[in-house]
This record gives C-alpha cells, sequence and structure tokens, in this order.
C-alpha cells in the first residue's frame, strides 16, 4: 500500500515538470462531498473527500477553447445506514431476508480526466470534463443491524475479508468479502466563481461491483456504486 501511495504521489510531482512551453500548469487542495448510491440501499449513504489535484491546461490563449488534463488525489469516506443484501455464504440463508447492514469505507480516489474550457462562453468560467479514476480500499466495515434468524447479533467486521461468523447451534457463515480495488467513469462541470476558485458537480460510477452474486444470492444484482459530488479547488 505504501508502494501505491508513493507511486501516486510522484505521478502528481512528475506532472508539475517544467513544461510551461506546452501547457499551463496549476496544482489545487480539492474537498468534496455528495450521495452515494446502489442496488438494495434503502435510502442514500454520504460521501466526503479531500486531498489534491494537478492540472495541464492546452491552448490557454485559444480564442474559443483550450483542452484541459486533471489528475487527482484524494482520501474518501463512504458511509451508508443501511443496505438491504445477504452477504452470508451459506444454505441455511438462501432466501432469507431482509439482511440490513450499516457500511463504512476509506477509500483512496485516483480520478484522471480530459476536458474542454470554453473561452469564448460566459467568460472562460465554464469547464467540462470526463475520464476514469480508481478506488483503493483502506479501511472497510460492515455492521449487520437487522437479520431474520433470532439472537444473530454481532459486532462490526472486516469488508474487505471473508469472515467466519459462529452462530451457536448453527453453521459457520462465511461473509463475500467487498472488492477492495475498483475501477469507474466520470463526468463534472467546474465553474470559475471567484478569482481562481472554482465549483464542480460531478457523477462517478464503479463498472467493477462493490460486492459480487454468491451462492445464496444469485437473484441479487451485483452492487455497483454510484456517486453525486459538490466540489470545490483553488488552484495556484
Amino acid at each position: 500500500m505504501k508502494k501505491k501511495i508513493i507511486s501516486i504521489v510522484g505521478l502528481l510531482l512528475l506532472a508539475v515538470a517544467p513544461t510551461k512551453m506546452l501547457a499551463q500548469i496549476e496544482v489545487a487542495p480539492i474537498v468534496d462531498f455528495g450521495g452515494v448510491s446502489g442496488p438494495g440501499f434503502s435510502k442514500m449513504g454520504r460521501t466526503f473527500g479531500i486531498g489534491a489535484s494537478v492540472r495541464y491546461t492546452f491552448f490557454q490563449d485559444s480564442p474559443s477553447v483550450s483542452l484541459q488534463v486533471r489528475l487527482d488525489a484524494q482520501y474518501s469516506n463512504y458511509y451508508a445506514s443501511s443496505i438491504e443484501r445477504n452477504l452470508f455464504q451459506n444454505p441455511d440463508l438462501a432466501g432469507k431476508s431482509p439482511f440490513r447492514f450499516r457500511w463504512q469505507d476509506h477509500v483512496l480516489n485516483v480520478p484522471l480526466t480530459l476536458g474542454v474550457r470554453f473561452n469564448s462562453f460566459l467568460d472562460g468560467n465554464l469547464s467540462v470534463r470526463a475520464g476514469g479514476y480508481w478506488t483503493h480500499g483502506l479501511n472497510g466495515s460492515i455492521h449487520y443491524i437487522e437479520t431474520p434468524i433470532e439472537n444473530m447479533v454481532f459486532e462490526a467486521f472486516d469488508a474487505y475479508r471473508t469472515v467466519v461468523i459462529p452462530v451457536p447451534g448453527k453453521s459457520n457463515r462465511l461473509t463475500i468479502a467487498e472488492n477492495r480495488s475498483r475501477v469507474g467513469i466520470i463526468a463534472a462541470v467546474d465553474y470559475r466563481v471567484w478569482k481562481q476558485l472554482e465549483l464542480s458537480a460531478s457523477y462517478m460510477r464503479d463498472l467493477n461491483p462493490t460486492w459480487v452474486h454468491g451462492i445464496v444470492n444469485d437473484s441479487q444484482p451485483p452492487i455497483k456504486l454510484n456517486f453525486f459530488k459538490i466540489g470545490a479547488a483553488y488552484w495556484f
């Protein structure tokens, strides 16, 4: 994990190498918040992120449009208070519902986007961009809050690891581990509101499922997360 973080920091440092002859280079602290949802979510969860970004702007003096390349590195926290899903791998539990759990995830997000700034529209304050991102889980936890089996109560457990949970008088139960690393797509609109301060609205969607099919929950669709975020960046 340390090697991955060092590699990402290296990419950010490489991105601000002296290439001013080709493009304008800017760096910014970034922050965002919003909602997360997916199949089985009883209500929308929440997300918060903070990090840093580097942006190249090509043809910045063009009267029509400029091209932009942006790379972010961001810590994000996801939280959902109620997801209906059977994550247990045990034939005894086939067809049992509802299973509801509380979920929290701490992740590293690395989005890479390509965009266009419209220099002849709204004083050049508006940009649109799209691209992809890579997510790596740092620390995830699950805590069941409702089960259909009497006296089935247990503490939160690691979301990324297959866990054997002993239940008195019953067969052991294995949980389906969450996918630690995922990729997805992102689309965003940025608008400069004051000096170098930009606000953004973005949509992100995981292409890999957070939880896949299992032995007893083949009838449940894989959970692929959707994110709706509002963010801010101040460019230097």
